[in-house]
């Protein structure tokens, strides 16, 4: 009997053994880098980009258009959409995140229109707003209530207004800013006259005033402002030319008496007459005086 051998298998089917040897491989290069930096720190990347750039970047990927859309509702967004849409009138935004405006502690308002919601809505909006400046504001009556909701106000600035408030309401109505007690600032305000009933009723508890340029009030008229703010301490008086030293009542000096510090120059030739003797506020003729 014989033993005939197997058939040896195709080479075919053979499989080669597995290679034990180390091999290295390269890393893998990244495909993005910008994924490696963060999105806060992209953004202000994509903040300093030219203008003719910034509308193809969604462009690049998923992400950078989620990015593109966060710098739309962020605060460099709307400062390129006031930069870039100088006539625009009305703006609505919906759904936005808190973008730092809670931390808000300065504000400026400038050839601004807007109401009593409008300024309600910064003061409920920008709880730790502390100074506030209108420049040449259009507001609709009855906005100077509204202060009241800004409860931190320390300082509020008025430049180059044309009018203050053309119909605050009735005294009763007002409101009043419980933390409006640093400084109060009238600068070219041609708007501000005597009547000045709604300014007196929301800032009670200011204790430094400055006015500048403001040609239309007069000695009365301040003399009526001063009786209203028990808590004055410091008053500048510059450049209001109807504001005159001959005017100065017994009262007004006494009130001037009981200020911290006087400015009086009501004109650039002005110096404060006779109608400050005595006060012991400082020599006649002076124009800044200053009680240790």
């Amino acid at each position: 009997m014989k033993l005939q051998s197997l058939p040896k298998p195709p080479l075919t089917n053979l499989k080669p053994e597995p290679d034990k040897t180390l091999v290295f491989d390269r890393p893998k290069l990244v495909a993005d880098r910008t994924s490696l930096l963060s999105d806060e720190l992209l953004l202000q990347i994509l903040s300093k980009m030219p203008k003719s750039q910034r509308n193809s970047n969604f462009l690049v990927s998923k992400r950078w258009l989620n990015l593109q859309g966060r710098l739309c509702a962020s605060e460099l967004g709307l400062l390129s959409v006031a930069e870039e849409c100088p006539t625009l009138q009305e703006l609505e935004l919906h759904r936005c995140s808190d973008q730092g405006c809670s931390r808000l502690v300065k504000l400026e308002l400038s050839g601004c229109e807007g109401s009593y919601d409008g300024i309600k809505a910064i003061g409920q909006c920008c709880q730790m707003l502390e100074e506030l400046t209108l420049t040449n504001h259009r507001m609709e009556g009855g906005w100077l209530s509204a202060l009241s909701y800004c409860e931190n106000l320390k300082t509020l600035k008025f430049q180059s207004c044309k009018r203050i408030d053309s119909d605050p309401g009735l005294d009763e109505h007002l409101g009043s800013c419980p933390a409006l007690e640093r400084r109060l600032f009238f600068k070219n305000c041609w708007g501000l006259d005597n009547d000045l009933s709604s300014i007196a009723g929301t800032c009670r508890r200011v204790k430094f005033l400055s006015l500048e340029g403001c040609s239309l009030l007069t000695t009365q008229g301040l003399e009526s402002m001063l009786l209203s703010w028990k808590e004055l301490q410091r008053l500048q008086v510059v450049a209001c030319n109807n504001i005159k030293n001959g005017e100065v009542t017994p009262t007004l000096s006494l009130l001037f008496s009981s200020l911290k510090e006087l400015m009086w120059r009501p004109d650039t030739k002005s110096q404060l007459l006779s109608n400050l003797a005595g006060t012991g506020m400082g020599k006649k003729g002076g124009r800044f005086f200053k009680k240790i």
